[in-house]
């Protein structure tokens, strides 16, 4: 809960409209992310149990609680939006950070990956995978010193992230993530877990040494 009034927030408002036409598509990946003894016909459930699982969600984000992922404080519901309240990080993205130096220097860049590995170890813990780390979704602060010590990250943005229940593989139908940093098995459409976030980080390392993604393609796949 909020409670301090005067400490600034940021607030993220998602159309309930949005979770209204989703709904069928959110149905068929919870169905596979309980076990036998849980499932039932997700057909069955209405709009309001299916937000019920939503909000059962966005509790275990707000129960997260690590110095290198966004906090999340609060969620509340209007008519038309779903409001979550969050941590307002005042920094840089990584990615604006790469376009300003072209590539990211060794001990600058040792930090940056040990601080994701440390908050994808916890979140992976709390059985959680994001499924959408990418450069705009780091946040970085403690630029200003130069000393690479100094540096913070904060991974941000788990708007498509999936609570895995402990299942050890999850075969979710929804497409997603950013191509650059999709994980094979997701483009291939099988069954994954949560090392495609291992994958995803593995690339922006690349990216952030060498300025580069390291695939290049004349398309998307």
């Amino acid at each position: 809960m909020i409670d301090n009034p005067s400490k600034k927030y940021a607030i993220k408002s998602i159309p309930r409209d949005i979770v209204d036409y989703h709904g069928k598509e959110r149905q068929v990946e919870m169905s596979n992310v309980f076990s036998d003894e849980e499932s039932k016909d997700f057909d069955e459930y209405d709009e309001e149990q299916i937000q019920d699982m939503l909000e059962a969600e966005l509790q275990v984000l707000m129960n997260m609680d690590h110095p290198n992922i966004v906090k999340f404080y609060q969620c509340m519901y209007d008519n038309n939006y779903i409001n979550i309240v969050m941590e307002l990080v005042r920094g840089i993205p990584l990615s604006d950070y790469l376009i300003e130096r072209g590539r990211i220097p060794e001990d600058q860049s040792q930090v940056i990956i040990y601080d994701i590995m440390c908050a994808m170890k916890y979140y992976h813990q709390q059985r959680i995978v994001h499924r959408d780390i990418k450069l705009d979704n780091i946040m970085l602060t403690g630029l200003e010193s130069g000393d690479p010590r100094d540096i913070r990250v904060k991974i941000i943005d788990f708007g498509m992230s999936k609570l895995t229940r402990g299942k050890k593989k999850i075969n979710l139908q929804t497409y997603c993530g950013t191509i650059d940093f999709i994980a094979p098995e997701i483009l291939e459409g099988n069954n994954y877990d949560c090392s495609c976030d291992s994958w995803s980080v593995g690339v922006l390392a690349y990216f952030i040494l060498s300025g580069q993604p390291p695939f290049m393609g004349k398309d998307d796949v």
